[in-house]
C-alpha cells in the first residue's frame, strides 16, 4: 500500500481503520497470521534437516508482515 501511495504521489502512512470496523476480528486475524508465520519460521530454523529454499522467504515474510501490521 505504501508503494502504491508513493506512486500516486501521496505521503505514505499508516493504514486507516474504519470507525465501524470489528476490532476483535482484526486482532484475531493478526494473531493467526503472525502465529502461523512465526511458527513456520521457528520450525524451519530449528530443524537441522530442513534445506528448502523457502527458509529465507519465510523469515523475510515474517519480518515484512510485522512491519505492515505495525
Amino acid at each position: 500500500m505504501c508503494l502504491l501511495q508513493a506512486v500516486k504521489g501521496d505521503e505514505p502512512g499508516p493504514f486507516l481503520i474504519a470507525e465501524d470496523a470489528n476490532i476483535a476480528m482484526i486482532l484475531c486475524c493478526e494473531i493467526i497470521t503472525t502465529g502461523i508465520m512465526v511458527f513456520f519460521t521457528v520450525v524451519m530454523v530449528g530443524d537441522k534437516t530442513y534445506d528448502q529454499a523457502t527458509g529465507p522467504l519465510a523469515i523475510g515474510l515474517t519480518v515484512f508482515e510485522g512491519i505492515i501490521a505495525g
